[in-house]
């Protein structure tokens, strides 16, 4: 039988671990009422900030993308528990 969370103890950790890390899902957050979108592009990860249209920042991996990206000042792997509506598209 295969765990809930496959292994992972919450739907958020699950969502960013391995549906869009192994999976390569597309994923949406919200955090603090602002909403991410991060889209998957090959192998790598691009994210178009909503608060500057001209601004896109691009990661190698899904992986780099997860040590990388900061909210606070926190990486998104130390705060994953704290996102709201995470889910893939």
């Amino acid at each position: 039988m295969i765990d809930r969370y496959y292994g992972y103890d919450t739907w958020n950790e699950c969502m960013l671990f391995h549906e869009f890390a192994v999976n390569m899902y597309d994923m949406f957050f919200s955090y603090k009422g602002k909403e991410y979108v991060f889209n998957i592009d090959g192998d790598g990860v691009l994210w178009i900030n909503p608060d500057n249209d001209k601004s896109k920042k691009e990661w190698d991996t899904a992986v780099e993308f997860i040590k990388d990206f900061k909210l606070d000042g926190r990486p998104l792997c130390e705060m994953v528990n704290e996102l709201e509506d995470i889910d893939w598209m």
